[in-house]
């Protein structure tokens, strides 16, 4: 029945909803009703009062950090942020029940990532991370990660034109975290130019082409973000996606209250991450002809569709808005009706 309330915001592609959250299993036996109920009526609010307050901690700690190493220079800004991001967000994953973060790579031949010890590890200051983007943890982990600059697209434009191509709104951590919270609208008209934000970057830039969060369910189509004329060599671009396999509640988030969205998944045992890294020889052997970018640039897009196993959609991000205020009459409408 939710879904047939949603219908109006199913990509024409492939039928899928993107916006809507995941929802877990349903239970029907006995057993499995009962070992829920442990999990989630008796398990979970000991986690969220043990969790909570040290997540509080460290996000607290994390932002006045970020506050105090925006005032130093860039070069000392980038060491002091690599020791802090990987000590701090680290301990924030784990806290949120991400006891161990699954990143591999997939090759062509072998979708499903396999272990490595440097995941990531040709990334470079300047180069560009192409990745899906389904909830706030994906900004944790690449801060984590690569303690990147943030970019956000354009994500609202009138019916019938076209989003304008080859621009961004560099972010910081905080601002990225943010984005996904609030979803503010942003015109063109507020970004910069896409080759700008890379050459003037403290480390490597982080593009979002879908413009907002998924549920991870179909790649949205995705805006053009990389400008015709871009000077960015080719062999600066990499990929990955991320996934969260789950049973009762997903970390994934696209719509609704954070706060709530937090406490659920701090009540649960344990959560899982798996980031998959595109190998860089693979991108350069589907990557390395000699076409003009907005070619190249699809060809990139659909090697992300293919790492996160799933299909390509028609629908973008201009869409998210009325989906989100509609989301909100409904459920209000449906508090109401209670």
């Amino acid at each position: 029945v939710i879904m047939e309330k949603f219908n109006t915001w199913a990509d024409p592609r492939t039928g899928i909803q993107p916006f809507l959250p995941p929802t877990g299993c349903r239970y029907t036996s006995t057993t499995s009703k009962i070992l829920f109920w442990l999990r989630c009526g008796l398990l979970g609010p000991i986690l969220v009062l043990l969790r909570l307050p040290i997540v509080g901690v460290l996000f607290l700690l994390l932002w006045l950090l970020e506050s105090v190493t925006g005032l130093i220079p860039a070069g000392a800004r980038r060491l002091t942020q690599r020791i802090y991001h990987t000590i701090i967000i680290r301990a924030l994953l784990f806290f949120m029940g991400f006891w161990s973060i699954d990143a591999g790579y997939a090759t062509s031949r072998r979708r499903n990532p396999f272990p490595t010890t440097a995941p990531g590890s040709s990334v470079s200051d300047g180069h560009v991370v192409i990745a899906n983007h389904s909830s706030y943890i994906d900004v944790l982990y690449l801060a984590y990660q690569f303690s990147p600059t943030f970019t956000a697209t354009v994500n609202d434009w009138r019916d019938g034109e076209l989003p304008a191509p080859g621009v961004v709104v560099p972010q910081t951590l905080f601002q990225a975290i943010s984005e996904t919270i609030y979803q503010p609208r942003r015109l063109a008209k507020q970004c910069r130019p896409f080759d700008e934000v890379v050459k003037n970057s403290v480390g490597p830039v982080i593009v979002f082409p879908e413009g907002t969060t998924t549920n991870g369910n179909v790649l949205l189509g995705c805006i053009p973000v990389i400008p015709v004329s871009t000077t960015v060599p080719r062999t600066n671009f990499h990929i990955l996606s991320f996934k969260y396999p789950f049973t009762d509640f997903s970390p994934v988030y696209t719509v609704g209250s954070f706060a709530l969205h937090l406490v659920k998944m701090c009540s649960q045992f344990s959560n899982s991450i798996q980031i998959t890294y595109v190998i860089d020889k693979d991108i350069a052997t589907v990557l390395s002809s000699e076409e003009n970018t907005e070619e190249w640039t699809d060809k990139l897009y659909a090697t992300l569709a293919s790492t996160m196993s799933k299909q390509r959609g028609q629908l973008q991000v201009n869409a998210k808005h009325p989906f989100n205020v509609y989301w909100y009459e409904h459920k209000n409408e449906y508090k109401k009706k209670k």
